[in-house]
């Protein structure tokens, strides 16, 4: 009808096809994607993901482009983007390819895949989070878990911190 569907409507249509276009071929949607600028990028990220989240073989060439992003922030962006989807969808799947991460890479992606964890089982979501955790960011993974988790059911989550091994970051996140 010739209306403008807006910048929402446009960002949608973009998924849309990156999807398509993942599905049949990751390579070229990647290729595509060079040419694309500003927010519409993630929307196309996430489109390509979306087409992948249950075939192990097109997630597999996905994350292969997505590991060959020249760009450190884009590709750190692109995991995380591709982790929220998975990690509410197949969480189990997703951590195992976090694990296969290095442990910078690890630290920086257990954050908000575990966030998004939470949102559904937030027990597991914490678990996911704390795995991992040494003296010095123990105590504010806990914070994390505990701010994610108590806006769901705050006493569950005093609950599960009252569970956790006793110890100064525990104290430190009692009191935040």
């Amino acid at each position: 009808d010739g209306e403008d569907s807006g910048p929402m409507g446009g960002q949608m249509v973009l998924m849309s096809l990156f999807s398509n276009l993942a599905a049949k071929n990751p390579e070229l949607a990647f290729k595509r994607l060079e040419e694309i600028d500003g927010p519409g990028k993630q929307m196309a990220l996430a489109g390509m993901f979306q087409s992948a989240m249950f075939d192990d073989d097109k997630r597999a060439a996905i994350l292969k482009q997505v590991e060959a992003m020249p760009d450190a922030a884009e590709r750190q962006q692109a995991k995380q983007s591709m982790l929220s989807q998975w990690a509410m969808m197949a969480p189990d799947q997703a951590i195992e390819y976090v694990k296969t991460q290095s442990a910078e890479e690890q630290k920086n992606l257990r954050s908000s895949m575990g966030m998004m964890m939470m949102m559904q089982n937030p027990k597991k979501g914490a678990s996911f989070m704390m795995d991992g955790a040494t003296d010095e960011d123990r105590s504010s993974r806990y914070e994390s878990v505990i701010n994610g988790w108590a806006h769901q059911d705050a006493n569950a989550a005093g609950n599960w911190l009252n569970e956790q091994p006793k110890g100064p970051q525990l104290d430190q996140a009692k009191r935040a």
